[in-house]
Order: C-alpha cells, then structure tokens, then sequence
C-alpha cells in the first residue's frame, strides 16, 4: 500500500471494487431486458441448430410497469406542490408552488426521472444528480447510470450510508477551465498532467473521482485526479438522489452476506427472468418440432450412392451413417404438443411474481371465464403491487428530488421571476438572502393508481347492488357519485339529480348499513 496515497482515494477504489460482483448480474439483467442471449449461450445453440429466439417477456413486463409509473407520476403536470405548515397561512405557500411549476416547465425532468426508475427496476436502484445550472439558469436533473457510482458497502439499508463515491470523466478543456476558475482550488494542469497530454487534444476525457463523506450535518466532499487531491470542501447535501422500487433482504449465510451492498434493493428482472427462460424453452422447443416436421432429418449410409448435398428440398439434417445401411432413411419425427396450456400457466406465474397481469398486458380474450367481478378484483390486486414499488421509490427518490429542486430554486431563483409571479417586490428575499425556511411537500405521485384501485374497489360493491332489486337507491347513488368524482372531480350533476328526485327513501337495511359504511371509509382516503 502507498503510505503516501490519500486514505479516501483507497476507500473510493475499494467501494467501486465491490461493484464488481454486481457487473456480471447486471449485465445479465440487460440482456434480458433487451430480449438478448448472451454470446456463449447463442453460439450454443447455433452450434446444435437450435431456434434461438429470446421471447421479449422481461422487456414487456418492465416497460408496463414503467409506463403506469410514468402515467402516475406525470399525468398532473408538475408533481410538486408545497402544502400549508401547520394549516397557517396558504399564500406564501401557492407563491412558491407557482415559482417551482415555472422552472419544472423551463426543464422538464421526465426523460430523466424515468431512466431513474427504469434502472430500480431493472438493476437495483435509480440515481440522479441535482443541481443549479448557472449557465442555463435552471435546475438540471440527469440520471446517473449505477456502475459510476458506489455506496458505503458497511451500510445496513438505503438511509444508512456513511460516503458515497462517484467518478466521471472530464476532458482537458473542462479541467483547465475549473483550474482557471478555482474550482478544482488545489490543482494545476503542470501538476496533473504530462507535457504529452497538455499539448494533446483539449477534447480527451480524463478520469475524475469524488467522494462525499458523513460529518455531523454537513458533507466533506475530495476531488481527485491523476491520484491528485484537486478539491476538498464542504457542502449541506450531496448532489444525488438515489432510490429502490422493490426491497432486499440481509442473507442470513455469512459468506453471501459478506458480499451484499444492503443499499440495493431488489430487481424486478431478478424474479421474473427464471419465468423468461421456460417461455423461451417451449417456444423454441415447438419451433424446432415444427421444424422437424416440415423437413425431417435423413440418414444417408456409407455405401449409398446419393450424395446428401442433392438432397436440397424435404430434408432438414443429413446425417452420414457407417453401416450396412445402404440407402436413404428419414428419422422419426417428434410428436407435437399442445404449448398453449403451458404458456397459460407460465402466464400466470409471471403475473403473480411482476404484478402485471393479462388485463395490463391486453391478453384478455374470449377465453378468459372470469367474471366483471373476478376481472375487477385481479386487476385491482395487480395496480396496488404496482404501486407498491412506485411507493417505495417515491418514499426512498422522488421525494428528496423534489425537496431538492424546490430548495435549488428558492436559493437560485432571479428576482425578476419571483417578482412578477408574486407581483411584490423580495416577497422572500433577495436572492442570496433568502431565509431558508420550513416546507412541507405534496407530491402528486401515484394519483392515477390509487383512482384506479378506488374504482376498482367501488365496482366490487357496486355488483352486489345491482344484483339487489330492493336496494335502497341512495346507496346506489352514493356508489355512482363516489366514483365519478374520483374520475372527474366533479359529480354536480349527480347533486342536481339528486335535488330533482325529492321521493321519501326507505330506511337502510343491516347490508346497506354496511355498504354504506365501506363508502365512508372510501370517502376518508385521501385522493
């Protein structure tokens, strides 16, 4: 070891040493994603004249997941909004609400935040980095693919880590730049580079590393390049924002837990690729019977006087035998199999283990029994699963995303901007001595599920209903009005109906008492 080599720069390489067990699972999981054998597995089967199609399951499966994400967490435009504290005031809150939707609309960071969320799916975790362009004069939000960055591998979930540690690269011309304009304060370009590199291309990228350690309430962050100290300082909150859709667990076998990184959620790829790879066993098993049987292989003996190369049309192999045989002889071609009852079985299983199911998948045939009932419950069941993992990402990402862009644009903001929105003069602060102040935020994230689950929830009672010739119609009016205000926010007509029908209603029986009481409960939830 080098006694002179900085201690942080030995613990950032050995964070990104223990990344490299998870390269080889990631890279994994990205072949399935993108419907791909690996390169060992194709020659396989090219060697042994296998149907080698890779059914695009995986990919499917993620991207509806990642659409509903997308749906959910963008339908309503901006997804931030600040809430009053303490039910006191309402003003100043709605000014700042007004300040965010305008720089989210100068810098839409959907592209962005959905990668992020791709990548929890996919790999483990989503990461971003935040921060001010003073350039661009806005917020910029860039997903951080997860091999440039390495958590603290001693961590015991997402909300324990100690450091961080990131490496990018630059290019001459950004390092010199950050040189001149004491960024990197501790650095001369004669000092990082040889005279080769100096008079080389100013657009060669060179390798820069950071890490960002825990110290009390702050963050003492190094920057290293060339293995040269360029920059150390201090900052209140690193750059990053980082997230998981599903949850892991410790190993309880030492040895396997010795080399997990408890920072890392789960995959959703992990627990359906085992399901991609029967689909693509009986797939390919019935296209190879199918072909089989379309061009049968053919023995050809020693002492036959054909040539297996005239042999161009009805046979698939030609296959030279020693022997008496003396002739041509085709081989016994395989039965076939019904391979839609399997593919139905796997199907579901697939569905149970990702959450997506036939209805989100547009499977749904004439074939498929289930009652309106049953289909409402499977998918109602489905859309919570999926919102389980937007949840825990919204929880572990989205919000301290947003609590990060709402603080970098009240720190950051022109005064201009403020002013015209507010319509006063430093209604905060001018810029530079704004007060930090406390905030609250609502995030307007997985509104389109929960409607959905509501509605799904009030059709489940709305069938007994209407199987009841007897039911009150109150009820039945209570269940149609609940669920048209959740879908348009709006059910006056219904009010307007209501006022015109002034008939004496019978008193509620003990089931309608209960389904009245279900609606209440309904009622409580927040939208």
């Amino acid at each position: 070891m080098d006694k002179n080599k900085d201690s942080d720069l030995t613990l950032i390489e050995k964070a990104f040493d223990k990344l490299e067990p998870y390269k080889e699972i990631w890279l994994e999981h990205e072949l399935y994603y993108r419907s791909r054998h690996s390169t060992k597995q194709l020659k396989k089967l090219e060697k042994r004249g296998r149907s080698k199609l890779f059914i695009s399951t995986t990919r499917n499966t993620v991207n509806i997941v990642r659409s509903i994400f997308s749906n959910s967490f963008f339908s309503q435009g901006c997804p931030i909004e600040i809430i009053n504290i303490n039910n006191k005031g309402g003003e100043r809150e709605r000014n700042i609400t007004k300040i965010i939707k305008y720089y989210y609309e100068k810098k839409k960071p959907r592209k962005e935040l959905n990668k992020a969320f791709l990548s929890a799916l996919l790999y483990n975790m989503g990461i971003v980095i935040t921060y001010w362009d003073d350039i661009k004069k806005r917020v910029a939000t860039f997903h951080v693919p997860i091999t440039d960055i390495a958590f603290d591998a001693d961590a015991r979930n997402i909300d324990d880590v100690e450091y961080v540690a990131y490496r990018f690269n630059e290019s001459m011309s950004q390092i010199k730049s950050k040189i001149k304009s004491n960024i990197y304060d501790k650095a001369t370009a004669k000092e990082l580079f040889s005279e080769e590199q100096l008079n080389g291309s100013s657009l060669r990228r060179y390798e820069v590393k950071e890490i960002y350690k825990r110290s009390g309430n702050r963050w003492v962050y190094k920057t290293f390049c060339n293995g040269k100290l360029i920059r150390k300082s201090k900052v209140k909150k690193i750059p990053f924002n980082y997230g998981i859709a599903l949850e892991s667990i410790a190993s309880i076998d030492d040895a396997e837990r010795a080399e997990q990184i408890l920072v890392y959620g789960e995959s959703l790829v992990n627990q359906i690729k085992h399901l991609n790879d029967e689909i693509n066993q009986k797939r390919n098993q019935k296209n190879d019977i199918q072909e089989e049987m379309i061009n049968p292989s053919v023995m050809v003996g020693d002492k036959s006087q054909v040539n297996p190369n005239d042999l161009k049309k009805g046979a698939g192999k030609r296959i030279r035998v020693k022997g008496s045989l003396s002739e041509i002889k085709f081989v016994p071609t395989p039965n076939d199999y019904p391979i839609n009852s399997d593919l139905a079985f796997l199907d579901k299983d697939l569905g149970e283990a990702s959450g997506v199911n036939s209805i989100q998948n547009g499977n749904t045939s004439s074939s498929d029994r289930r009652s309106g009932e049953a289909l409402a419950i499977v998918n109602s069941n489905s859309t919570t699963r999926i919102a389980d993992m937007i949840d825990l990402i919204n929880e572990t990402l989205f919000e301290h995303w947003a609590k990060d862009f709402v603080r970098l644009v009240m720190a950051n903001a022109d005064d201009r901007v403020i002013d015209k929105i507010t319509g006063e003069v430093n209604y905060f602060g001018a810029k530079g001595r704004r007060d930090e102040f406390e905030f609250e935020l609502k995030i307007n994230f997985g509104m389109t599920l929960d409607k959905e689950k509501r509605i799904s929830d009030l059709i489940n009672i709305l069938l007994p209903i209407t199987q009841n010739q007897n039911i009150n119609p109150k009820i039945a009016e209570r269940v149609l009005k609940e669920a048209l205000s959740i879908r348009f926010g709006d059910a006056e007509f219904l009010d307007d109906m209501a006022n015109t029908n002034s008939e004496e209603v019978p008193p509620l029986d003990e089931n309608e008492k209960r389904v009245a009481k279900e609606l209440n409960m309904l009622g409580s939830q927040k939208v």
